[in-house]
């Protein structure tokens, strides 16, 4: 592993300080430190400035930030097969495993190899009536009122067969990594991240004794908006996709790509929840 990108928030990250450190200790360990052109910072010495993260640049792709900015950066690379480890600067960090005093002991882990990539399932999203323009979702693909004041109706169907129709707030169509993010806020399970399922969870049904399904990840989910409201909308990974009309197809389906997490052998999955979550380890 020689060439190392960086990526960051930089409309929430703006220790230029912290980053010189970063890559000073990178280049000490003669490593190639890359950035994207669009986050050109003056004051960052030796950085060779990239449009893109290609895999024939890159190798491994560091990101200092939240989960947001994790999100993000997994997206920029999804297609590239190029790594990522995440340094927690946010709140929660669960998609980071590391947190930022942890960057020099990590790093020289990573050199020495003591590390393995974990694959995580991710989504494809698209409105048929958007050109059928894709969007992948690293977490979750969600459908929402937003502001109308009542409950919504909601047709889900599996593999062009009739599942059921949803009387809620919405639904969260969730990855297994995206299982500890909105999907476990609406009461969806927790599923380990290296799980190939899809999660589809309610958000307040009035149906109460309608819960989460979890679907094999082969399945094509076909979701229509059966009432004629303003204010329905598309969000993924956080990012609002845009308005939903009545009768308008959302399809939801396996990537043919995943999403490559840097996992060192000292933090797994349990210790992780633990942590983020403030469970304890023993009695």
């Amino acid at each position: 592993m020689k060439n190392i990108g960086i990526f960051y928030n930089p409309f929430n990250y703006k220790d230029g300080d912290y980053l010189n450190e970063k890559i000073s200790a990178l280049r000490k360990r003669s490593l190639k430190v890359f950035l994207l052109a669009k986050q050109h910072r003056t004051e960052l010495d030796s950085v060779e400035y990239i449009d893109t993260f290609s895999k024939d640049i890159i190798d491994l792709l560091v990101v200092f930030g939240g989960d947001g900015t994790m999100l993000m950066a997994a997206k920029l690379v999804i297609e590239e097969n190029v790594p990522i480890i995440g340094f927690n600067l946010g709140k929660l960090g669960f998609l980071s495993e590391c947190e930022k005093d942890e960057f020099n002991s990590d790093l020289t882990d990573i050199i020495n190899n003591n590390y393995y990539i974990e694959e995580r399932l991710v989504l494809s999203c698209y409105l048929k009536k958007n050109n059928n323009y894709k969007h992948y979702a690293i977490n979750d693909c969600v459908i929402y009122k937003g502001e109308y004041p009542k409950l919504i109706n909601i047709e889900v169907n599996k593999d062009n067969k009739f599942v059921y129709v949803i009387r809620a707030d919405g639904v969260i169509i969730s990855t297994p990594n995206g299982s500890t993010a909105y999907s476990l806020s609406a009461g969806g399970p927790i599923i380990y991240p290296e799980s190939d399922v899809i999660v589809l969870t309610p958000i307040n049904p009035h149906n109460l004794f309608l819960r989460p399904i979890i679907f094999p990840a082969s399945s094509k989910l076909n979701i229509i908006l059966k009432d004629n409201v303003d204010g329905v909308h598309l969000n993924i990974d956080g990012e609002d996709i845009g308005n939903i009309n009545a009768n308008d197809n959302i399809y939801v389906e396996k990537s043919k790509f995943y999403s490559k997490f840097i996992k060192l052998s000292d933090k797994n999955f349990c210790k992780i929840l633990r942590e983020k979550f403030n469970i304890k380890n023993k009695f």
